[in-house]
């Protein structure tokens, strides 16, 4: 017989068989009616057959409770369910469960219901991985199998109450108490979401006013998403967009925003340190492999405000200003950002705090490593808000300069940062506080001084902020460059070069004529934040060239000695190194020499408690050694550099000071009476009475109308130190 005639006879006698079992099933609905329907429903093998055959279209492993058949609709308490191993469904629990059977689906091989409601379900989703997944074990089949349905297919679901976890990127999001509707397209479900609230690790959490999102074996398609920022802010947020499931993990989405809070949009470790609000388009994309992130944005900030950031707040600490370590701009700012190759790129990011700062920066981030790297350009830094108070002389001048900053920056304690800022044409106002215990003598700086140079060298480096090279110029005032640091413990050090060209400009009137020459020296210098006169170091201060014209003691000894050339003395040195330690001031150097006519060597202490102690050498010429008898080979009795020299000890108080060349010098006198009356010759008898101690007492009344009166004499004034 031929082929095509048996195969057309065995599907006429397949039809006929079909026929009759149809008919035969639809007698017995006929005349047994409901009551075997609901029998056959309630059974429980009927329950372990259906909680299988949607297990298997469902791909997980789980169980109806017991069901109840009323009409068409069966109802159960529970289905609840785990998913199968490498299947995308981690778990579903649903609870009060009403199911409306529709038979048609019998004529489709489906188990069809139209509507499925749930009161409330909670569901598991996870990333598939198909190394994972096992072999369905196929039992022994009935002999009615092939009339059974062999699909799962429903029409609605309905949850009004539902959470929904899912993973992305490493993390677990939810969808919590949202109102969840579902169909099937195929063997794959679109979802449907209203209310509710969208919730992932680190952001707050999202209210959601309406979500459309179809998952395939192979994808997860966002069709789209209407989100809203937390109760009581007014953030809006559009979503569209893909995420690939198994082998293809790419990412492609396109989100606009609205006046929405910046935080979800950060790296995790950056979210603490940036707030305010964006407003713009930005697409987001990740290549096959899951990683690979690039995209593109415009964005507007608004409210745009760093804060709490390791850095910032150290180098607030110098001018211990707490407000320094939260900067808001006032104006929005334009973000428009390239996300390439893993690494997020800012061009150009210009702010302004008012009061504090104003800066354009370029930005990049490493997403994968967590390191940034910042180059700004300081546009306008006012210098007197990030001094320290002690410090804040310098006024009307603004920083500019360049700032490099490279790090992590959740570990930026680690972070470094280099830099060069300029404040050129600052005004120094009144830099060192007038002296007025010195009186007329006091020194009378400019009330104001322009810097024709300032820069200052800087880097960051284990949170310790170091000053490589700081150069303050103002012209024929002073010429100042040093170094320094300032680390955790506040504690500043400074080694600072000074130079004054012409000390006379900074001299009281009465002093101008008097003292000449050129100022220099060093400071190394260490004290609690700027407090200086509680630190501890030490220096030079040398006068280069110095000139001591017509002084007192100058006028003396010329008229002394009948020479006018002590009326002007030159110095070849005059310099002190000093030191301060425990307290006390150390002069360890003394060396001031003017050729052939004066020198003072050797070194002086005087404690905190005004103590002095020291022993020091005063040279003289022969010529002015002549009216004591024997100088040269009794007190001064040391010759070198053309001078005689004499070793005097200091001692007592500043109050009270003492020194033992006088007493020396009387003794001496008193050896050759006609020296004495030589002296007395001279007219200096004012000066023999103190030597000899024969002036009149004070209370002495006789004595005063009888005695010349004493001729005061000037008392030595000492540096003040600021």
């Amino acid at each position: 017989m031929p082929k095509k005639r048996r195969w057309f006879r065995v599907i006429l006698f397949c039809l006929i068989g079909l026929f009759l079992l149809l008919s035969a099933a639809g007698l017995v609905l006929y005349f047994k009616g409901p009551d075997w329907m609901e029998q056959t429903v309630e059974s429980e093998g009927f329950r372990k057959m259906l909680s299988k055959e949607v297990s298997k279209s469902l791909k997980v492993r789980g169980e109806f409770a017991p069901l109840k058949l009323d009409g068409w609709k069966a109802k159960t308490a529970s289905y609840e369910s785990t998913g199968e191993p490498g299947q995308a469904i981690g778990s579903l629990d649903a609870y009060g469960i009403e199911g409306t059977f529709d038979p048609s689906g019998i004529f489709k091989s489906q188990w069809l219901l139209s509507l499925i409601k749930v009161d409330k379900g909670k569901f598991v989703l996870r990333e598939p991985n198909d190394a994972l997944k096992q072999p369905e074990k196929e039992g022994k089949k009935p002999w009615y199998a092939f009339l059974m349905p062999t699909e799962f297919h429903v029409n609605w679901i309905e949850c009004p109450t539902a959470d929904v976890d899912f993973p992305l990127g490493g993390l677990t999001g939810g969808l919590k108490d949202v109102h969840l509707g579902a169909t099937m397209i195929g063997q794959n479900f679109k979802y449907y979401v209203k209310n509710g609230s969208l919730e992932f690790p680190g952001f707050a959490p999202l209210q959601v006013d309406a979500l459309g999102v179809y998952v395939t074996r192979n994808i997860v398609q966002v069709d789209y998403a209407y989100l809203r920022a937390p109760k009581g802010d007014q953030g809006k947020l559009q979503l569209t967009g893909s995420m690939g499931q198994r082998q293809d993990k790419s990412i492609d989405a396109q989100v606009k925003v609205d006046a929405f809070e910046i935080d979800p949009f950060l790296p995790e470790e950056v979210r603490p340190l940036l707030s305010g609000l964006v407003t713009g388009d930005f697409a987001y994309k990740v290549d096959k492999s899951g990683k690979n992130a690039s995209g593109t944005g415009q964005l507007t900030w608004t409210g745009a405000g760093l804060g709490d950031w390791g850095p910032l707040n150290d180098v607030a600490r110098i001018p211990g200003n707490k407000e320094l370590t939260q900067l808001e701009a006032k104006e929005a700012i334009e973000l428009n950002y390239t996300l390439d190759d893993q690494i997020f790129k800012l061009p150009e990011l210009e702010f302004t705090a008012m009061g504090k700062v104003r800066f354009k920066s370029s930005v990049e981030y490493d997403l994968e490593k967590q390191t940034a790297k910042l180059n700004a350009s300081l546009q306008d830094m006012p210098i007197s808000v990030w001094l320290p108070k002690e410090l804040q002389t310098i006024t009307d001048a603004m920083i500019q300069g360049t700032v490099e900053w490279t790090g992590s920056v959740e570990q930026w304690q680690s972070s470094t940062a280099s830099g060069k800022l300029d404040f050129s044409g600052a005004t120094v106002d009144n830099p060192v506080t007038t002296i007025a215990s010195l009186g007329k003598y006091a020194p009378r700086f400019p009330a104001e001084v322009d810097l024709t140079q300032g820069t200052l060298d800087f880097n960051y480096d284990q949170r310790v902020i170091k000053a490589k090279k700081l150069v303050l110029n103002a012209r024929d005032f002073f010429e100042v460059e040093g170094s320094g640091s300032w680390g955790l413990d506040d504690q500043l050090n400074v080694d600072v070069h000074f130079r004054f060209p012409s000390v006379e400009s900074w001299l009281p009137e009465v002093l101008k004529k008097q003292l000449k020459g050129t100022l220099r020296g060093n400071v190394d210098w260490s004290a609690p934040r700027v407090r200086l006169e509680e630190g501890q170091g030490g220096g030079t201060i040398a006068l280069d060239d110095a000139v001591l014209a017509d002084f007192e003691f100058q006028q003396f000894i010329a008229r002394f000695l009948k020479d006018d050339s002590w009326l002007n003395l030159s110095f070849d040195t005059m310099e002190i190194d000093w030191k301060r330690e425990d307290n006390a001031v150390v002069a360890r150097r003394i060396d001031l020499f003017a050729p052939g006519k004066a020198g003072l060597t050797g070194s002086v202490r005087v404690s905190g408690s005004g103590d002095v102690s020291g022993d020091v050498q005063v040279g003289l010429p022969a010529s002015a050694l002549e009216w004591l008898p024997d100088a040269t080979t009794t007190i001064f009795d040391q010759e070198k550099k053309g001078l005689f020299w004499a070793d005097v000890e200091l001692s007592g108080t500043t109050q009270k000071f003492e020194q033992n060349l006088v007493p020396r010098v009387k003794k001496q006198i008193e050896k050759h009476p006609v020296a004495l009356a030589g002296l007395v010759g001279k007219g200096i008898s004012w000066w023999l009475g103190d030597v000899l101690g024969t002036a009149p007492e004070v209370g002495d009344e006789t004595k005063e109308k009888k005695a010349k009166p004493v001729r005061p004499r000037p008392t030595p004034h000492r540096p003040h130190m600021r």
